[in-house]
């Protein structure tokens, strides 16, 4: 009988062990869930899976979706708006300034819509970038934004512009970046870069570069995100009221400033 007893409590200890290893598992499960935030677009119809709050909602717009009423686009729940201000030709490396620039940062705001810039980029060496902040810097000299200025730096389409010909290593494309970032700082902006998943990958070093600036992600095959950032580019195909025909859209999950 005394021997029984003795069997009986071995075979209790592991299966207490494995409850409590159950337990633990379940636990971390429930936490990691938890952790996970759900939120549904009116934009796409669908809901995406992000690790941090969702603060605001945005778009991101240039001069192709041509006139915008900003005044629908606020009632529709946008909460802030990046406008292109300019651009760096592909091929010719020549800067132009977006021809609805101006009047997208002025009826937006009259609408009640925080706004931010930026500048897509072919910078291919340091000084170019440095060129593009103070080009962008000149343009919104007058303006009241809200949010930080922004490089776009990613290859053109066609994947044959200057900037994805020029066979940069990532450390000089890092370079190139940081001296827009460094140029902007020093002008009393709070710098961001924009460049979508392969770009920053695969071709920028983005750590380096998340210590001087925020990061803006885009990525439109997957509705759940797992590493954290200031924005997500989600989609850009979203349908806006007040614009015609699709648009960037934009997650902002941290409060940013000019």
């Amino acid at each position: 009988m005394g021997r029984g007893r003795k069997r009986r409590k071995k075979k209790v200890l592991p299966l207490l062990f494995l409850v409590l290893a159950l337990l633990l598992c379940f636990t971390a499960l429930y936490q990691w869930r938890t952790a996970e935030h759900i939120y549904y677009s009116p934009y796409t119809g669908l809901s995406y899976t992000t690790p941090a709050l969702v603060k605001a909602v945005g778009i991101d717009v240039s001069q192709h979706q041509g006139a915008i009423d900003w005044s629908a686009v606020k009632a529709d729940g946008i909460d802030f708006a990046y406008i292109r201000a300019a651009y760096r030709g592909t091929s010719t490396g020549a800067l132009a300034v977006d021809t609805r620039f101006s009047a997208n940062i002025e009826e937006a705001q009259a609408a009640g819509i925080k706004v931010g810039v930026y500048i897509f980029s072919q910078a291919i060496t340091a000084q170019e970038a440095e060129e593009e902040a103070a080009f962008v810097l000149s343009l919104v000299s007058g303006c009241d934004l809200d949010l930080p200025l922004v490089l776009d730096y990613e290859f053109d389409e066609s994947h044959a512009g200057r900037l994805a010909t020029a066979e940069l290593s990532t450390e000089e494309r890092t370079a190139i970046v940081l001296a827009f970032c460094d140029y902007v700082t020093k002008e009393g902006f709070s710098p961001m870069v924009y460049g979508n998943a392969h770009m920053l990958e695969n071709n920028l070093q983005a750590v380096e570069i998340g210590e001087k600036a925020a990061i803006w992600y885009a990525n439109y095959n997957d509705t759940t995100l797992t590493k954290s950032y200031a924005l997500w580019q989600y989609t850009e195909s979203g349908t806006v009221a007040g614009i015609s025909g699709n648009v960037d859209c934009d997650f902002a999950f941290t409060v940013l400033h000019r």
